[in-house]
């Protein structure tokens, strides 16, 4: 349970990080900024890294195998996404957007 209430926190840190930047599509908002502060120190993607981790959290409280199996169809969807965004921040910020990407890791710090 606590890997789901951490995970949730992360994601709602991430989210708050965001600010006026966040958008439920991929967009440019007026005056959008690439935010490198708080989690996004941390990983690149930090509301899926919150996201997966509460929804992981939820599947080893629950134990069944099915609940697994739901954490790997989301980790697959998010990770087609993350490649969409990917492309499209390397469009809008460049140079910046890659020397972030080959610094901060997309998902777990560290490790991926």
């Amino acid at each position: 349970m606590f890997m789901t209430i951490a995970g949730v926190m992360f994601a709602i840190w991430a989210r708050v990080a965001l600010g006026r930047n966040w958008s439920g599509t991929v967009t440019v908002k007026q005056n959008h900024e690439l935010i490198r502060t708080g989690p996004y120190a941390l990983v690149r993607h930090p509301i899926y890294t919150g996201i997966t981790f509460a929804v992981l959290g939820t599947a080893i409280f629950d134990g069944e195998i099915r609940s697994i199996i739901v954490v790997v169809a989301m980790l697959s969807v998010l990770t087609h996404k993350m490649k969409i965004e990917e492309q499209f921040m390397t469009t809008q910020f460049g140079s910046e957007y890659t020397s972030y990407r080959q610094n901060t890791k997309a998902l777990l710090p560290f490790l991926w």
